[in-house]
């Protein structure tokens, strides 16, 4: 789901710590005398990339990069995939606005938030409940990337832009 395409190791530049294998979800990398990504096992979650001190894991390369254009764009994908697992369901939604950092979640490091906490929002629409928390980020001065998914989110019918912000004391 994160990226579509699935990374390679490079040899000349692992120093063989072991992070990626111990960070791997999969179990889809062998370190060793040469080592490597198990294509079949893994998902191109890319927590590897981001774990190396080495950066001996990329995603770049002539396949890796036709790949990556061919298989449209992480934002859409993600929202694909929103939309394909709440299809048909009544589901609540509720972000918490609280230790926002640049990074994502899913890296394994502790990161520095980047504003005070927000608070909590609820909504049955996921497209109305990240566009306001994306609304309420943004007022407060943080600018984050991704603004435009919520026209293709919107457009597949995941949910609506509009909302109303209802605060609770």
């Amino acid at each position: 789901m994160h990226m579509g395409v699935k990374p390679r190791i490079k040899n000349r530049k692992c120093k063989k710590c072991h992070k990626c294998e111990e960070r791997c979800n999969e179990k889809a990398i062998t370190i060793g005398a040469k080592s490597f990504i198990d294509r079949a096992k893994c998902v191109g979650c890319g927590a590897c990339i981001s774990i190396c001190p080495n950066k001996a894991i990329s995603i770049i390369s002539l396949m890796g990069i036709i790949r990556a254009l061919s298989l449209g764009k992480f934002r859409e994908k993600l929202a694909e995939y929103a939309y394909a697992a709440q299809k048909d369901k009544n589901n609540i939604y509720i972000n918490f606005l609280m230790s926002i950092t640049r990074g994502c979640d899913c890296e394994p490091k502790k990161m520095k938030p980047l504003l005070a906490d927000i608070g909590i929002c609820a909504s049955t629409d996921p497209v109305a409940i990240d566009k306001a928390s994306h609304d309420l980020v943004k007022a407060r001065g943080k600018k984050f990337g991704g603004g435009k998914i919520f026209n293709y989110a919107e457009k597949i019918g995941l949910g609506s832009q509009n909302y109303t912000l209802v605060e609770e004391k």
